[in-house]
């Protein structure tokens, strides 16, 4: 196995908010759907995920706290803790000249901190997991951490909404 560096391929702010609008469009579709899938087939405990997560439950009134928690200081210190390795493989240049293990060594870091990270998320470990990859896909294609972290910040500004909406019909 043999090791070579050189600068990484950094995509121009064009392809990176592409990107970052792609991923956004995609957890924008999702997001909302997965609480109200699990809720409707009773796979969802909403007093525990009340319990585990209530400022995503705040009322109106308190939407910049909710704002402040979840779409600043959470999105900016848990992507990089847990998308920081990603980040470190991506701008170091390091690349593996066997293409099979390079991509196992990129899964490795990508899946291993991703892993850890869901896990603390109970009610919807399998969809936070599956979000996280695509953050950490999207941190190793851009090269740097801002896109998942803006990525983030709405997947959770789109969940407030989605938890606002069902709140219309049910009695949460």
């Amino acid at each position: 196995m043999s090791f070579a560096t050189g600068p990484p391929n950094i995509p121009s702010t064009s392809q990176k908010w592409k990107l970052v609008l792609k991923l956004t469009l995609l957890y924008g579709l999702l997001a909302p759907l997965i609480p109200l899938i699990l809720t409707a087939s009773d796979h969802l405990n909403i007093g525990f995920y009340k319990w585990r997560a209530g400022s995503f439950f705040y009322p109106w009134a308190q939407f910049w706290s909710f704002f402040e928690i979840n779409a600043l200081n959470g999105p900016i210190l848990q992507e990089t803790l847990y998308r920081g390795p990603v980040w470190l493989l991506a701008v170091s240049g390091l690349v593996i000249k066997q293409k099979r293990i390079n991509f196992l060594f990129v899964c490795t870091v990508i899946l291993i901190p991703n892993f850890f990270w869901a896990s603390t998320h109970f009610a919807l470990s399998w969809a936070v997991f599956l979000a996280g990859l695509g953050w950490g896909w999207l941190v190793y294609k851009t090269k740097s951490l801002w896109p998942a972290i803006v990525c983030r910040s709405l997947a959770n500004t789109l969940i407030y909404l989605a938890i606002k909406l069902m709140t219309l019909h049910m009695k949460i």
